[in-house]
């Protein structure tokens, strides 16, 4: 094998609130065995501190190559102090990685990925709900779910794999790869740790690669923020796309107008907490995230998905004021109703008032019938008001 380490890094937008501050001792997943999670500090944050739950999930079943030409050595879950879950794999390939130009290596990335998920996406389905029920991650809004459907469809129930973002990060003893030209980082990021922006989510890292895992990790946590930062806004743009295509649908009932404001709420709230890395993370990690927001275009994703929230907002008012505008219609057609029953009922009065005595003489019936009469006319009157609003049809002038 290579001296090269391949490092995948997953971001799922689970949108949680926080973490708590004990843990329990054991994570049971069903139908697999127990992981044991433990608290600990993000080393790279100099002026804050924020919590992350790390598990170890070697106990889980490891991916392997169908032809033998990669091996994963070791596999890591953190959960950040908000907004997403990392999964971080380790990886050693046969072929040596260093005689690859980067899109050659971006092709390998991809290839790796696809049959990870493939082989792991139940279990880490299952660990994302296990870490939910056991109360590792608090305040769990799941994307997918802000849509105004039924309360209790569980379609969505984790992040739709379209929103989860990645990125790659090939670390070794020198830097043997050239940046795509494409990239605009004019040189490396200086330090005591050397990182290249190859391609965008594609980093290359000069460091000693045989170290202990959870030690890379921790030199990689600037870029994976950021990838995290953008899995919350994949989230945020695929349920907005979703709610449009649901307002073009379906009629302005049951919207849930409330609900989506809150989950917009939990958007905002999560990537703007994760945005803070930039003020609490030290020099040398404030700058490989800049660069890695840069190089992602994070900024200009951000602006594209408010101003489609945005529309979103605005489409929810303007369906929100037509359901208002027909339950103001229907309100009026009883208040009409009413006003024409309690005005025949006057009427009635009025008469039984003039005649006076004469209700036991010989009017009595003439009064009756007039009274009776006039009561079906109102009725009458009253209906076909009620018809003419449910039809829909514009008043006449």
């Amino acid at each position: 094998m290579t001296g090269v380490l391949h490092v995948q890094t997953r971001a799922y937008p689970t949108l949680h609130e926080r973490l708590p501050a004990v843990l329990p001792a054991t994570v049971p997943v069903p139908g697999r065995p127990d992981l044991e999670p433990r608290l600990d500090d993000m080393c790279s944050l100099a002026y804050g501190i924020a919590p992350v739950v790390a598990i170890d999930l070697a106990p889980l079943p490891r991916p392997v190559d169908p032809d033998e030409r990669w091996t994963v050595v070791d596999r890591r879950l953190r959960a950040l102090w908000s907004g997403a879950v990392l999964v971080s794999y380790a990886i050693r390939h046969e072929r040596d990685l260093e005689a690859l130009d980067p899109l050659q290596l971006a092709d390998l990335d991809a290839e790796v990925n696809r049959e990870l998920r493939r082989q792991d996406g139940d279990d880490l389905r299952a660990v994302l709900e296990a870490l939910s029920a056991s109360a590792v991650i608090l305040g769990v809004d799941w994307p997918g779910r802000p849509v105004p459907e039924d309360e209790h469809d569980d379609r969505a129930a984790l992040p739709d794999p379209r929103e989860v973002r990645y990125n790659c990060h090939l670390v070794g003893d020198r830097m043997a790869w050239d940046r795509d030209l494409r990239i605009h980082t004019p040189a490396d990021l200086a330090g005591r740790v050397t990182c290249r922006p190859l391609l965008p989510y594609t980093f290359a890292w000069t460091m000693d690669g045989r170290d202990d895992v959870d030690a890379v990790l921790d030199r990689l946590e600037g870029a994976d923020v950021a990838v995290a930062q953008r899995s919350v806004l994949a989230a945020a743009g695929n349920d907005a796309l979703r709610l449009l295509e649901h307002l073009a649908d379906t009629p302005a009932d049951g919207l849930g107008a409330n609900r989506y404001r809150r989950y917009l709420d939990r958007i905002r709230a999560c990537y703007h907490r994760l945005d803070t890395y930039r003020y609490d993370s030290s020099q040398e990690d404030r700058g490989i995230y800049l660069a890695a927001r840069e190089e992602m275009d994070l900024d200009g994703i951000h602006d594209r998905t408010e101003s489609l929230l945005q529309r979103v907002g605005e489409s929810l008012g303007a369906a929100v004021a037509e359901q208002s505008k027909v339950l103001d219609d229907r309100l009026n057609r009883v208040a009409a109703v009413l006003t024409v029953a309690a005005s025949g009922s006057f009427f009635f009065d009025t008469i039984s008032f003039w005649r006076g005595a004469q209700i036991t003489g010989p009017g009595a019936r003439q009064v009756i019938v007039a009274s009776v009469w006039t009561m079906v006319l109102f009725g009458l009157a009253g209906l076909l008001l009620w018809r003419r609003g449910a039809s829909g049809r514009p008043p006449r002038d």
